[in-house]
């Protein structure tokens, strides 16, 4: 948003509603373009995003099954409001001993990201992916200890007003700080064990084993839905684009017949295998992967069309029965 010059008057109270509800408008369209499905969560966030946009901050968790779109939409949240936008894998700190998160790296590459203007990186919109992986209710007692302190160094990230330092690889005579106060954070992961049919409540994360503390901060939770087929298949379409370039690349075509679309959505829909929507789009692109290399080895001529059908996936789709238990 530019600032007025010597010679323009500041925007009046209703310029700056009209530009809020404006703002609110595009963020819901731009969000609903790139998710399918969970309408009442992308007007949730637009409002979001509407608020931070006029100076107040917001903290919340999205919860919901791997591949509904929960990084598709905070990601897209960030790039309709032009803002730096960082995210923090936390699997691979759940996955160490390391005793927490090395914030003044993160800090640097968010500055990195902020185009080194620590006034754009202010509003930064951060997501702390995969969060519930660093709760401690199924961890053993040295795996509790490990994810309680690795859940206390994110407490500085989160807010309290205090400064938080960094400086630059190559550069450390140089220290900038920075806080949290004015950026847009969001918590992410699956947190399988929730209450369902509906929204959970703040307490049902510190049962999953997250700090009290730390849940305290992060303010309201958002759950998203599990897709259904027809929404699925659309997903599913749009995952496939990549692929339909790699066959124009070669002088070929791909077409994706609906049942073949229709059958996958169908069988994760209804938990075949306990696919989510990435694992049954590794099923679709490595079947239209076959089908490019018969295209090649075959010498087929420019411009064939190979169509993608049931047949193609027909082994991914057969309900395999699990171990026995004893």
């Amino acid at each position: 948003m530019a600032t007025p010059s010597a010679d323009e008057s500041p925007p009046s109270p209703a310029d700056r509603e009209a530009a809020a509800r404006d703002l609110y408008h595009h963020l819901r369209e731009q969000l609903r373009e790139e998710v399918v499905g969970h309408s009442a969560t992308v007007d949730r966030l637009a409002l979001v995003g509407a608020q931070h946009a006029a100076g107040i901050p917001s903290r919340l968790v999205l919860v919901g099954p791997p591949g509904v779109g929960k990084t598709t939409l905070v990601r897209t949240l960030a790039e309709s409001l032009r803002l730096p936008y960082l995210l923090v894998d936390l699997t691979e700190l759940a996955e160490t001993n390391f005793s927490g998160l090395q914030l003044a790296d993160l800090l640097a590459s968010l500055y990195i990201q902020a185009e080194s203007s620590v006034r754009r990186m202010a509003k930064a919109v951060i997501v702390l992916d995969e969060l519930d992986k660093l709760a401690m209710r199924e961890a053993s007692t040295v795996g509790r200890d490990y994810r309680r302190g690795k859940q206390q160094s994110l407490l500085a990230l989160l807010g309290g007003g205090v400064p938080l330092r960094f400086g630059m690889s190559g550069d450390r005579d140089r220290s900038m700080q920075w806080t949290s106060d004015s950026a847009l954070i969001i918590g992410a992961g699956v947190f399988a064990g929730l209450p369902s049919g509906r929204d959970p409540a703040p307490e049902d994360l510190i049962r999953l084993g997250l700090m009290p503390e730390l849940v305290e901060r992060l303010g309201q939770v958002i759950r998203l839905q599990p897709l259904g087929a027809a929404e699925l298949a659309r997903v599913l379409e749009r995952r496939l684009h990549p692929m339909r370039t790699a066959f124009e690349a070669f002088g070929y075509g791909l077409v994706v017949s609906p049942a073949a679309l229709a059958s996958v959505a169908q069988a994760v829909a209804q938990g075949h295998g306990r696919a989510g929507p990435r694992t049954a789009a590794a099923w679709l692109v490595a079947a239209a992967q076959r089908g490019l290399t018969t295209l090649l080895n075959g010498g087929a001529s420019p411009g064939t069309i190979w169509t993608l059908t049931p047949d193609d996936i027909a082994d991914r789709l057969v309900v395999r029965p699990g171990p026995r238990r004893r």
